[in-house]
């Protein structure tokens, strides 16, 4: 079974600024790897590091956004 992390982050264009989570297969690997990801709520692209081996198209790491409600839950 495989285990997978997440990882919270904000959109870093100025209009936008909400938070979503980069969720990928958790690794052994220590060093973390850049990862272009899109913001669910605008679009905005962005680089996030992500210590995982999930390098190939088919490994995949999943962008999600998070609602308001759960955001101010988990702060």
């Amino acid at each position: 079974m495989d285990e997978t992390t997440l990882d919270r982050h904000r959109c870093r264009y100025p209009r936008c600024g909400r938070p979503f989570a980069v969720v990928y297969r958790r690794s052994f690997y220590d060093i973390p790897v850049p990862h272009a990801v899109a913001c669910p709520h605008c679009g905005g692209r962005d680089v996030v590091l992500a210590a995982t081996g999930a390098v190939r198209e088919h490994d995949g790491t999943y962008v999600l956004p998070i609602g308001y409600r759960f955001a101010t839950l988990e702060a």
